[in-house]
């Protein structure tokens, strides 16, 4: 089987933890660069590493994995250029790229948007600010703007998916989970055309959540599923355009295996050194949509460029009082509101000569 994005050009690969999922979409996106197509990610900053080795074959402005509000913005400059793109061809009177005069289509390549860890990066936008801190605290502003950040990334996707069929747009969403409950809705679900459910010991559950027609897709043979070691890795079912569902196994390579193929094709990247001014999007859009917390974030950075990446010297309210540690996100709130409180009793005492110490 093969996965024909011009008779789809929308896919959704999900897939058990350790099924292989990674190597299959490494497969799509080498196999994509060589047929001559753009490279966009996006991806939840902490997963970003996965990427790491095809950044330099991302398009200008594609990379968005750095943070929420980067990939909000990397996905609004690839919705407003499939606009374009549309405006381009009504001008023409054209139905598709291929029918444009071949001057106007080279302007244009195919684009593959590759959304990694979709329920991750759909999830903030349903969370709420941490309760009892001022509303200029740095993990308000950071919960405020990644909330607003993560509901933008997922208007683009379905709007990406479901307005730009026709503008040599081909959008990739993978994740572990697929189901309304979090945040991927049937309307998406549907727009996806092209289905592959990566893991030999997939439940009925996952099948439902991924396939489109459960019935008529084939189980994984039970030797198979039975196997030990590397047989049942990256085996698993597929329901892709005019072609009949069926078990596969992906491809075996490396992302250096695939590059060092590409290289040979005369396809290489970036230079390395220019990563950052070339593959992220701009900074001045960024700061416009995200006034608050692109401050905090160059602070950050100055920070590292004065005093070094390394560990910085943490806040109260980051810490663990009883074992001197960092505290997750969420503690680090808690934590946050508890010395606010306490800092108000101190406040109020004080005034009648009774302040305690903070503890």
């Amino acid at each position: 089987i093969w996965l024909r994005l011009e008779d789809a050009p929308h896919s959704q690969v999900g897939g058990t933890s350790g099924s292989g999922k990674s190597v299959t979409l490494n497969s799509i996106v080498a196999g994509a660069l060589a047929a001559g197509a753009e490279l966009a990610i996006a991806d939840v900053p902490a997963k970003a590493v996965d990427y790491e080795l095809w950044r330099p074959y991302v398009r200008a402005g594609g990379w968005g994995c750095e943070s929420f509000e980067e990939n909000a913005i990397m996905l609004q400059e690839i919705y407003n250029e499939g606009t374009r793109r549309a405006e381009t061809l009504k001008r023409y009177g054209a139905k598709k790229i291929a029918e444009l005069p071949p001057d106007v289509a080279k302007t244009m390549p195919p684009v593959l948007i590759v959304c990694d860890e979709v329920t991750g990066l759909f999830a903030p936008a349903n969370e709420k600010p941490p309760k009892g801190l001022p509303s200029d605290h740095p993990l308000v502003i950071e919960a405020e703007a990644k909330a607003t950040a993560s509901a933008l990334i997922k208007s683009y996707i379905e709007k990406i998916s479901a307005e730009m069929r026709f503008v040599s747009f081909k959008l990739v969403l993978a994740t572990q989970v697929a189901s309304t409950a979090t945040g991927i809705g049937t309307a998406l679900r549907t727009n996806l055309g092209n289905k592959m459910l990566l893991g030999a010991r997939a439940t009925d559950g996952n099948r439902k959540l991924i396939l489109a027609d459960v019935t008529s897709a084939p189980e994984i043979p039970k030797h198979i599923q039975q196997a030990e070691g590397l047989v049942p890795k990256g085996v698993g079912v597929a329901e892709l355009e005019a072609q009949r569902p069926a078990v596969f196994k992906s491809f075996y390579a490396s992302e250096k295996d695939f590059i060092r193929e590409l290289n040979k094709r005369g396809i290489h990247g970036h230079n390395e050194n220019q990563l950052d001014s070339i593959t992220r999007p701009d900074p001045a859009k960024v700061k416009d949509a995200f006034p608050e917390s692109f401050a905090a974030s160059q602070e950050q950075r100055l920070d590292e460029k004065k005093y070094g990446a390394g560990p910085q010297q943490l806040q109260d309210w980051q810490v663990d009082p009883n074992t001197g540690e960092k505290l997750d996100p969420r503690q680090a709130a808690n934590r946050a509101k508890h010395l606010l409180t306490v800092q108000a009793k101190q406040a109020s005492q004080g005034a009648n000569g009774a302040a305690r110490p903070v503890e």
